[in-house]
């Protein structure tokens, strides 16, 4: 898995995308400051939870009692499989599903 917070600006970019033409459109636009901002927080509690998943968002997924839908990517290399796993063994009831042809940002990679 990624060590965001021991990557480049660069290196994040390409690791949250399967597709590189889409990691190369984006750093073909400099960051905002905010977005700068935003990714090195997001480096930082990423370096926290990677050899375990969050024990604080598995107990407030354990409150969720509505049908849920998971999903993560078939391949992804900030989050690793098996905390996207017990996410959803957390809810009770809630349905897995894995994409394939996208990476860590499935929302820009399948946006339907």
């Amino acid at each position: 898995m990624a060590n965001l917070g021991a990557m480049t600006p660069e290196q994040v970019v390409r690791a949250l995308y399967l597709d590189q033409a889409m990691a190369d459109a984006i750093l073909a636009v400099p960051p905002t400051p905010e977005a700068a901002t935003q990714a090195q927080g997001d480096a930082a509690s990423n370096g926290m939870y990677m050899s375990k998943p969050n024990p604080d968002l598995l107990t407030q997924l354990s409150k969720i009692s509505a049908p849920t839908l998971v999903i993560t990517p078939e391949v992804d290399n900030v989050v690793p499989r098996q905390h996207s796993e017990a996410y959803a063994a957390a809810i009770d009831g809630a349905e897995l599903r894995r994409l394939s042809e996208c990476g860590h940002a499935l929302y820009h990679e399948q946006p339907d």
